[in-house]
């Protein structure tokens, strides 16, 4: 049997409708949804029942070079949120390679990131939020 293959190359990232291309080494990629499931509760007697908790708000870090050409992308989103109300643009995150894919209708930069300069390479964290998620599977990796 063949071991599961995972490349980085093949996570593939869209902010409204862009390729996003540039990601840091390391974790470029970090999905956040805190209240999306259920929480349990459970009585003095035992009796016990679950709540389905409907908030799909959430965060999503993407870790950049500071020479990447998406900073541009991210920082025009940026922008146009300040100018207009219309950074919130669609995010798709997939592995070509599995089965894993994030999707959301609209999701916006929250922030500028952090940015210094120095004599060593320093990335930026951007982070986006989303208020809804309309498609998240976390799959496997193929076997070749």
């Amino acid at each position: 049997m063949a071991a599961p293959i995972y490349d980085p190359r093949n996570v593939i990232v869209t902010y409204g409708g862009q390729i996003l291309t540039g990601f840091a080494d390391d974790t470029f990629i970090e999905i956040d949804i805190p209240d999306l499931g259920f929480e349990g509760k459970v009585g003095a007697y035992g009796e016990g029942g679950r709540v389905k908790k409907n908030n799909g708000m959430g965060t999503v870090k993407l870790t950049m070079l500071q020479w990447s050409t998406s900073n541009d992308v991210l920082s025009l989103g940026f922008n146009a949120d300040m100018l207009s109300y219309t950074g919130a643009k669609e995010l798709r995150i997939q592995d070509l390679l599995g089965t894993s894919l994030f999707h959301t209708p609209g999701a916006y930069v929250k922030k500028w990131p952090t940015k210094s300069y120095s004599t060593a390479h320093e990335a930026l964290e951007w982070e986006l939020e989303f208020l809804r998620v309309s498609a998240m599977h976390v799959g496997q990796s193929q076997q070749l």
